[in-house]
């Protein structure tokens, strides 16, 4: 049987099962209908292979034509080029959201170049992708195949909405101080001007969680928010926050490369001791609501892994937290930087957090990062995922005045609310705790003298 034998009895399946009719099997003339087919998918699809490797997009595809086309022509074949062209026209009157499904369709790929640097830069053998246009809304599967990992689906809900936000997204990654814009570095300067939008839409694609990918939307405008908030403006340099542990501490904004979790990070420094404690990794949105804190990750500075010093007051540390049957399934040495931050949210008026649950795609830079495999990389995100979350489980359990709003099982998002009043379970941990949140006082008193 011929490949295109394939598409139009696939066609005439697909029909009969969506209209419970049977479809005409009858393929003797059907020579112009099997061409539309075939024009058709490469509209939709732009497979670079042959097609009987990418069947369940085919069948998605023609679920399209026959549930989506706007009008019922008698002509089979003009109705399925009326489709095609229509499809074509929606996505080249937008083209950041065409860029954006090409940037889907490359994060995607087993062969995936988070860097773009190596032999497969910009090229994938198939796609691997299948879109199904309802109106102006596109869904954006994944179709799963041996030794691949399983992603979400991405919703689009309306084109012209989306299109409006990655225009904004992107206009303020170009606009803002260098603090932000990416566009000038170094990994850049070789890339034409769609490859620089593509790297950075892989890069926002990274860290899209289970929650965002049901409106991902609402995930460029909070990452847009997390670049445009000013809340943290005065922590771009050094800034001096109290006395701790015999020494002088210092806290400070500093930007992230772009395949990193957020635009910055926050980094508390004993200055002394010449000490980074674990960064924590956060946003601040506040579109439609009242700002939000949203954390991503907690992380041990690479420097700091190794460092004499670090590992004596990661012991000291761990003495001065309560231990039960759980404590072996956290990171000790990051609860002092998650106290700070919670005192220090507060103190800039912030009392709703957010922690993000495993980030699908994250594990594609795990696994360029150390020469992972797919499922290698898939565990290893999990694990880090897992330690975070149990962490920040640990971290609200020691302080009285910080109610749990909802449970990653829910919504794969761990929610709280830190209220007036805060103390920790032991004077250390309470102490951490103020010289955040006057260090967010200080801050907000600044800004609005300022103003």
């Amino acid at each position: 049987m011929s490949e295109v034998d394939v598409l139009c009895r696939t066609f005439f399946r697909v029909l009969s099962e969506i209209t419970g009719k049977k479809g005409n099997m009858e393929l003797k003339g059907s020579f112009k209908l099997e061409n539309a087919l075939y024009n058709y998918l490469i509209k939709t699809i732009g497979f670079k292979n042959s097609y009987l490797e990418q069947m369940k997009e085919v069948e998605i595809a023609f679920e399209n034509i026959i549930i989506n086309s706007k009008k019922e022509p008698s002509n089979l074949i003009s109705n399925i080029e009326q489709y095609g062209d229509e499809y074509v026209a929606l996505l080249d009157s937008h083209p950041l959201t065409k860029l954006f499904i090409e940037s889907v369709n490359e994060i995607s790929s087993p062969k995936f170049d988070i860097k773009h640097v190596g032999e497969n830069d910009s090229s994938v053998e198939y796609w691997n992708i299948a879109i199904r246009h309802i109106g102006n809304r596109l869904d954006l599967f994944h179709i799963p195949r041996r030794g691949e990992e399983t992603l979400p689906t991405i919703v689009i809900n309306h084109i012209d909405e989306f299109e409006r936000v990655l225009e904004n997204y992107i206009f303020s990654i170009q606009e803002s101080n260098t603090f932000y814009n990416i566009f000038n570095r170094e990994a850049f300067s070789y890339q034409s001007k769609d490859e620089k939008i593509k790297m950075i839409f892989e890069g926002a694609l990274l860290n899209v969680s289970n929650t965002d990918a049901e409106d991902v939307t609402k995930f460029f405008q909070h990452y847009t928010d997390y670049i445009n908030d000013d809340t943290f403006l005065e922590l771009h340099r050094p800034s001096y926050v109290g006395a701790f542990e015999e020494d002088e501490l210092y806290v400070m904004a500093k930007r992230s490369e772009l395949w990193y979790e957020t635009p910055y990070y926050l980094s508390f420094m004993l200055k002394d001791r010449r000490l980074e404690l674990p960064n924590v990794r956060l946003g601040i949105s506040f579109t439609n609501s009242p700002k939000v804190a949203n954390i991503v990750a907690t992380q041990t500075a690479q420097q700091m892994k190794d460092n004499i010093d670090y590992t004596i007051f990661s012991e000291k540390i761990k003495s001065s937290i309560p231990k039960d049957s759980t404590f072996r399934f956290i990171n000790p040495a990051h609860i002092p930087s998650l106290i700070l931050t919670f005192g220090l949210l507060k103190g800039c008026g912030i009392n709703e957090v957010i922690v993000k649950d495993y980030l699908p795609f994250r594990y594609k830079k795990v696994m360029q990062d150390r020469q992972f495999s797919d499922e290698e990389g898939e565990n290893y995100q999990r694990r880090l995922t897992d330690k975070t979350l149990s962490t920040m489980f640990r971290s609200i359990s020691m302080m009285e005045g910080i109610e749990i709003l909802s449970y990653p099982e829910s919504i794969y998002e761990l929610h709280f609310f830190i209220e007036d009043g805060v103390t920790g379970k032991n004077e250390f941990l309470t102490n951490l705790y103020n010289l955040g949140l006057q260090k967010g006082k200080e801050l907000t008193k600044q800004k609005s003298f300022c103003r």
